[in-house]
């Protein structure tokens, strides 16, 4: 039985709802937001999955911020091969952070405006907790 591969639509979904789930953690936990960011991407399984990092790098427009933002070096493997996983990071960062700086609010600050710019992506995207 062959599966289906996610799609772009499916990838969107997810960035939103990373969106969400950072903004709900830092607010909840008063965490600073990029920290939560890191953390939610860091083993997520459009990351750690090659064919799923691949499919990040087809739908992102922000397939290069890997290497712009911390050189070749990250996205090569010791042998020489490309670090799937490293790139697809730096897309799903790039993308979720795109979003977030998008809203209403202050997506990096604190208190109200923290809580300001989850109400934001709550209306925006029609999501509730």
């Amino acid at each position: 039985m062959s599966r289906e591969p996610e799609s772009e639509d499916a990838y969107w979904r997810e960035v939103r709802a990373i969106a969400l789930e950072v903004l709900r953690d830092a607010v909840e936990y008063d965490r600073n937001t990029l920290e939560a960011l890191h953390e939610a991407i860091d083993g997520h399984s459009w990351v750690i999955y090659t064919t799923k990092a691949q499919l990040v790098l087809a739908y992102s427009p922000s397939d290069g911020y890997a290497v712009s933002e911390w050189g070749s070096d990250v996205v090569l493997q010791d042998d020489g091969a490309l670090n799937w996983s490293a790139l697809a990071f730096g897309a799903l960062y790039a993308d979720v952070l795109d979003l977030l700086s998008s809203l209403d609010g202050e997506p990096f600050g604190e208190g109200g405006e923290l809580a300001e710019a989850l109400a934001d992506a709550e209306a925006c995207w029609g999501e509730s907790k």
